[in-house]
């Protein structure tokens, strides 16, 4: 990750010292992909947005879609599953599945969708991504279709599908996928096994996910898998674990707010309430808002009145 990181400053570089826009926002496209990684949360963002800027203009749609898939990862990544499909769903509209950009953000959204509760409509976006995936031969994408086939079966409630789909998803990187899918397909095996009360499998797993994630520089999905590894032992938090900020802000998410919104309302910045959140989701043993509401309400944490 830091030579990639160290590639796309020098490409930004050279290209603004020669005022080639569209150069500089193709580099601000891969540097928003290699930030989003990276956890850099802000400047993914900016790096993403002004490559959209730069390029729409200019026409240069295929710089535009490669800065908003980058955006929609970001989301997903920083727990903002409606934030990613708000992005995601545009692009694949407009792109159809056969851009490269909308293939790589396919898997994102369906993971999105499968977050928000919408079962049929990420089934339904598997579905052509596993028909453009088998028609064309794309063997690297493949791992990626059978993580999100596991992802639903597992939030449909089928165990078998979820075990066979997400041990597929790991065999299949020896296709050649990029180690981020190998350390997802390794956190969603470990998420599917722990599951099905198989604690061993799953820590073992879910470790493998981790170190990975460490090793390639992806301290985001690296804190997913470390939640995970602290539910394998079935603790849960109190709620006086909960730091009052912390407190406030899962209470304010749990509502249904934007990590924006909770910012603007708490007069902090957005990069305090995602740290705030991480460490949050760590303690209440959590992955994301849509399981944020359901364990405040266990441990009696009240959401709050408007």
């Amino acid at each position: 990750m830091a030579n990639s990181a160290a590639a796309v400053e020098t490409a930004s570089e050279i290209a603004g010292y020669w005022g080639v826009i569209h150069a500089e926002a193709a580099v601000l496209a891969a540097a928003a992909l290699v930030d989003a990684t990276a956890g850099r949360v802000e400047e993914a963002r900016q790096a993403a947005t002004r490559a959209a800027a730069l390029m729409r203009p200019a026409g240069y749609d295929s710089i535009v879609r490669s800065a908003e898939r980058a955006l929609g990862f970001l989301e997903l990544s920083v727990g903002e599953p409606a934030a990613a499909h708000g992005v995601l769903e545009p692009l694949l509209a407009r792109s159809g599945i056969g851009h490269p950009a909308a293939a790589a953000a396919a898997p994102d959204d369906v993971e999105a969708l499968v977050e928000l509760g919408r079962f049929d409509d990420a089934e339904t976006l598997l579905g052509e991504l596993a028909a453009h995936v088998e028609r064309t031969g794309r063997r690297r994408r493949r791992a990626a279709v059978a993580r999100c086939r596991a992802l639903i079966a597992a939030a449909r409630g089928d165990r078998a599908t979820a075990a066979t789909a997400a041990e597929e998803a790991v065999v299949r990187c020896g296709d050649g996928p990029e180690p981020l899918e190998c350390a997802r397909a390794l956190l969603v095996l470990g998420q599917v096994r722990r599951r099905a009360k198989q604690r061993g499998a799953a820590r073992e797993a879910l470790d493998g996910a981790r170190a990975l994630f460490e090793e390639i520089g992806a301290p985001l999905w690296a804190e997913r898998a470390r939640a995970e590894l602290g539910r394998v032992g079935g603790r849960r938090a109190s709620p006086d674990e909960l730091t009052p900020g912390e407190r406030r802000i899962a209470e304010l998410v749990a509502r249904g707010r934007t990590n924006r919104e909770v910012a603007a309302e708490l007069f902090v910045t957005v990069h305090t309430v995602e740290k705030a959140l991480t460490r949050a989701y760590r303690k209440l043993g959590v992955r994301s808002r849509t399981e944020l509401a359901p364990t405040l309400a266990e441990l009696r944490i009240p959401p709050g009145k408007e």
